[in-house]
């Protein structure tokens, strides 16, 4: 690769898309009134981070762009916590989705250092 990153928005695009999947499918379980509101808002998260993964993988200066993927992050993991206070998923759903959130989490703690 010709950018200092080394690939490594390849493996958070990929880690990002197997989140997408796996919340899709826990966001069918939600309730019916929450579909339109939270699931919809978790949606909106992991389709921004997908975009912005993609974005900050395209630009030659991805400072600014990592700190509002960084922060679309932090949003989702308030949003899947949420979920979780209000028994919305359980225990071992939470903790599944949690740890890949937390493992994207470094990979893009590790992509904004390597700047």
């Amino acid at each position: 690769m010709s950018d200092k990153t080394g690939g490594r928005h390849l493996l958070l695009e990929k880690k990002i898309r197997d989140l997408k999947i796996y919340i899709g499918v826990m966001l069918r379980h939600y309730p019916r009134y929450e579909k339109f509101a939270l699931a919809n808002e978790i949606r909106i998260n992991v389709v921004n981070m997908q975009k912005m993964v993609l974005i900050a993988g395209k630009k030659y200066h991805k400072k600014t762009d990592l700190r509002d993927l960084d922060i679309e992050h932090e949003m989702l993991r308030q949003n899947i916590l949420i979920s979780f206070q209000c028994e919305y998923i359980n225990e071992k759903r939470f903790e599944f989705v949690n740890k890949n959130i937390d493992e994207i989490g470094r990979l893009l703690g590790d992509w904004f250092t390597k700047l």
